[in-house]
This record gives structure tokens, sequence and C-alpha cells, in this order.
């Protein structure tokens, strides 16, 4: 696998775990049982997957132009 598809697939593989938490976070009932603390930083390592997912994004987009 080179580097594009590799990073192709780490993009891939990301989407499916944003994907995965904000489940966790919107339907599923543990979510709830969490301290604040713990939910917060749930909230923002989501959003920190929402960043890094768009820097992927950009950084394919720029390989593809080329």
């Amino acid at each position: 696998m080179n580097y594009f598809e590799r990073l192709k697939a780490e993009k891939t593989e990301l989407e499916q775990r944003i994907s995965s938490l904000g489940t966790f976070i919107n339907i599923v009932p543990t979510y709830k049982e969490l301290s604040v603390k713990h939910k917060r930083l749930l909230c923002l390592q989501l959003e920190f997957m929402k960043a890094y997912l768009l820097i992927l994004e950009l950084r394919i987009e720029d390989i593809e132009s080329r």
C-alpha cells in the first residue's frame, strides 16, 4: 500500500470512529451514566477527531490536485 492509499485508508477508519463515537454520545444510554467531566472529554475528543479528518481531507485533496 503506497502513501496515498494509506492516507485514504486512515481517513476511512477515522470516519468510522467518528461515527461510532457520535452514536455513543447521542444514542447509547451508557453515555448518560458517565461523569460530566468524562462526557465533556468525549465531546472534546469528537471535535478533535473531526478537525483531524478535515486535515486528512485537505492532504488528500492536495495530492489529488497535483
